[in-house]
């Protein structure tokens, strides 16, 4: 396998349905055609498991790849039941059914913290970018590197930017007309995703995709 890391500033973990699937194909086609998306366009149609980091030193993006593939193999494929549109906030995502979010959140939780050793410490920059958090969220940027883990996280599919009352009425309607029967089947996550950030604003890109193999009921 070829380092990729001189080339990639942070990596991510994410969900990202399969290309040609019904879900994959509505998140590019809504990703491309909506002017509502400027940030989502950046980092792809996703759901965060463990946010994008730095490599810190001596690891490079083999030892990354071994690390979420042995992760993989621990873990069963989770259901996410059916996805709906939702507001969070200021802005448009999908969301997983509520009966589902237990499960979800340990898949998330054990990657922040299962590959956390191989995140670099935070920048002076990043810790700037962040004056404004809550408490928990504060302490779990200083311990996780990212705010919206463990008690904080909300598996999500993130569709518009930031958007004004206004323009979260017209992006509903679009999405409306863009979803068609996109969301009429359940979706599983059975793969992890490594994403690379190319830098100067460039858009995340698919690097490698590691299928969850451990057996129904028994992942710890």
């Amino acid at each position: 396998m070829v380092d990729l890391a001189p080339k990639y500033k942070r990596y991510a973990i994410y969900f990202a349905p399969r290309e040609g699937s019904t879900l994959a194909d509505f998140g590019a086609n809504w990703l491309d055609v909506s002017h509502f998306v400027t940030k989502p366009r950046r980092y792809g149609f996703h759901a965060t498991l463990k946010a994008p980091m730095r490599l810190a030193e001596g690891v490079d993006f083999k030892k990354l790849c071994e690390q979420v593939d042995i992760l993989a193999q621990k873990r069963a494929p989770v259901s996410l039941g059916f996805l709906k549109l939702s507001q969070l906030s200021d802005f448009l995502a999908l969301v997983p059914e509520r009966s589902k979010v237990h499960g979800l959140n340990k898949l998330a939780w054990k990657c922040v913290r299962f590959l956390d050793p191989l995140r670099a410490p935070m920048t002076h920059q990043q810790i700037a970018k962040r004056k404004d958090l809550k408490h928990l969220e504060r302490e779990n940027f200083d311990q996780w590197g990212y705010p919206y883990v463990g008690n904080q996280f909300r598996f999500h599919m993130t569709l518009t930017n930031g958007l004004s009352k206004l323009e979260l009425v017209q992006a509903r309607s679009q999405l409306d007309d863009c979803i068609g029967n996109s969301l009429i089947e359940p979706v599983t996550i059975d793969s992890l995703c490594i994403f690379g950030d190319p830098g100067k604003d460039g858009q995340f890109e698919l690097l490698e995709r590691f299928e969850m193999r451990g057996a129904l009921g028994k992942t710890k």
